[in-house]
């Protein structure tokens, strides 16, 4: 699946509160995660107000904001996360 576009909270909220089939995973980039959401065969990352990556310093954080937004299910792919490293933002 490629990964090219972002989606807006907003977008994800509707999707979600009309019942549409998407598969929801917080991932872990270094010490940072990111939402991935997954419709058909794309796959987007989740867009921040500023239009660049979401990205969520603890995985409750992640999690508080998708609960916010309606989303209950989501999978955490931990295969990047290495809490040792710092940020260079």
């Amino acid at each position: 699946m490629a990964t090219d576009t972002l989606i807006k909270g907003e977008s994800l909220k509707e999707m979600l509160s009309v019942g549409a089939s998407v598969d929801v995973t917080i991932s872990a980039e270094s010490d940072t995660y990111v939402v991935l959401i997954g419709a058909g065969l794309t796959q987007r990352l989740l867009q921040a107000k500023r239009g660049h990556v979401r990205r969520f310093r603890t995985l409750d954080s992640a999690a508080q904001f998708l609960s916010k937004l309606g989303c209950r299910h989501a999978a955490i792919d931990m295969a990047h996360w290495e809490p040792a490293q710092r940020s260079l933002e």
